[in-house]
Formats: C-alpha cells, sequence, structure tokens
C-alpha cells in the first residue's frame, strides 16, 4: 500500500500509531537486552553503562524506523516479509547501537558486538515466526452482509483498527 505524506502525517498523529510503535520500540529494547547484557554475567559490571546505553538506543532507533514505516498498521506485506524485515531491522538497530556507544573504535569487540546483533536479529526472527503459527492468527467469519472481520478483537483493539482503516480510507469513521 502507498501512502501519501499527507495521510503518512494523519497516521503518525495517531494513538494506534504511538501504541503500535512504543510496544515495537520495547520489544526491540528487550529482544537487544540479552545479548548485550549476557557479557555483564561474567562479572565485568564496568560496562554496564554501556549496555544500557546501547540498549536505550536500540528503542530510539525502533522508534525513528517506526516513523518511516510500522508494518503492524497496513503495509500490506506478507507476514513473511514483514518477518524478515523486521529481523533486519533488529540486527541493524542492534549494531549501530553497540557501535555507537563503544568510546572508541579501537574498544570494539568485533565478534562479540556481530553476535550479539545475530542473536538479538534472530531472537527477533523466532518471535516473529511464533507469532504466524496457525493457532495465533485471529478467526475470521463472514457476516450478515457476508463480509469478513476479525472477531477476536478486544473492543479496544477493534476501535484501533477502525481508527486505522478511516484513515485509510476504507470505511468511515463509526461514531464514538
Amino acid at each position: 500500500m502507498t501512502t501519501t505524506p499527507t495521510s503518512r502525517l494523519a497516521l503518525i498523529l495517531t494513538l494506534a500509531f504511538w501504541r503500535a510503535a512504543g510496544i515495537r520500540a520495547l520489544r526491540t529494547a528487550l529482544v537487544a537486552a540479552a545479548p548485550l547484557l549476557l557479557p555483564l554475567v561474567g562479572g565485568d559490571w564496568g560496562d554496564v553503562a554501556q549496555a544500557a546505553g546501547a540498549i536505550a538506543l536500540v528503542a530510539v532507533l525502533s522508534l525513528a524506523t517506526s516513523l518511516w514505516s510500522l508494518p503492524e498498521l497496513g503495509a500490506g506485506r506478507g507476514p513473511w516479509a514483514a518477518v524478515l524485515d523486521r529481523t533486519a531491522r533488529t540486527l541493524g538497530q542492534t549494531l549501530a547501537a553497540s557501535l555507537a556507544t563503544a568510546t572508541l573504535w579501537s574498544d570494539v569487540d568485533w565478534p562479540l558486538v556481530l553476535v550479539q546483533a545475530l542473536a538479538a536479529a534472530l531472537t527477533t526472527a523466532v518471535l516473529a515466526a511464533a507469532e504466524q503459527l496457525p493457532e495465533t492468527i485471529p478467526v475470521v467469519e463472514p457476516d450478515d452482509a457476508g463480509v469478513y472481520d476479525i472477531t477476536s478483537l478486544t473492543p479496544e483493539e477493534r476501535a484501533t483498527v477502525n481508527d486505522i482503516r478511516a484513515i485509510h480510507g476504507r470505511i468511515p469513521r463509526p461514531p464514538s
């Protein structure tokens, strides 16, 4: 789906966008946290500030990439393309955060940084693939008019979907 600058701005100004972007940033930070904090297990607590900075930067980078595009809000791609995109973003965000928080380039432990980024990306891929399992996909049933709609949404989720559809001109916004 192509969005015009006006519709993209309208989407970014919605609570649904910031909720989805915030959830994505938190999830990316949590996925990146494990491999970034793993070296601390060895007892080298001198790198705590660097790890915390990298995790915070991963969250900021996730929010920044959400401003470019957020697949959860209707980019119209297939599920496996979304998994690949999400995995690549996590790899890049973790790698960039690890490198950006290094004091000097000569201090960068390149094999460790690459393993951390790959571990975060692999975790993202596994979690995203698990979301695509048949038992995690909402049930879809036709209504009386033969129109298919998602029936397993909470009222808040349904309101979010309706807001997104209204932004994209698919349906008129229902009265509040």
